[in-house]
């Protein structure tokens, strides 16, 4: 048996332990009355929202607010509409106006794509010597 640490603070959860078996015993749950269902019903319409100062919600998260933040599909079907996003490829040489710069972002696109390269292909043939079954 260990020791006694705090003689009030286990006392207490020893009580709350045989409290809780003896509820479970006799089959007690506490059902809400109507008087307590309407009750919590008024005080969930009476919430006042910390954003807007509006009733019926709490915060900005919910839709109803006004100063709900929307999420980027959101925002684009309100200002847009209907709409298709896309990607549009163009060269390099389009991008980049000053061809000093062009020469410049050309070699190091070609060295990181190298590298990658080299990457990719040796990580490929790890995996397969791994896994390779002789």
């Amino acid at each position: 048996m260990r020791p006694t640490l705090y003689p009030a603070a286990e006392e207490l959860i020893r009580n709350k332990k045989q409290q809780k078996l003896d509820e479970q015993e006799q089959g007690h749950k506490h059902n809400n009355t109507l008087g307590e269902l309407r009750a919590k019903k008024a005080a969930y319409v009476l919430v006042v929202c910390n954003s807007c100062g509006a009733q019926g919600h709490s915060t900005k998260r919910s839709p109803i607010c006004p100063n709900h933040d929307m999420t980027l599909l959101q925002l684009l079907n309100r200002d847009l509409g209907p709409h298709q996003r896309y990607t549009l490829s163009i060269t390099l040489d389009s991008f980049i106006s000053n061809n000093d710069h062009i020469q410049r972002a050309r070699g190091r696109i070609i060295v990181q794509s190298s590298f990658l390269r080299e990457l990719i292909k040796i990580s490929g043939t790890e995996f397969t010597e791994q896994f390779m079954v002789v």
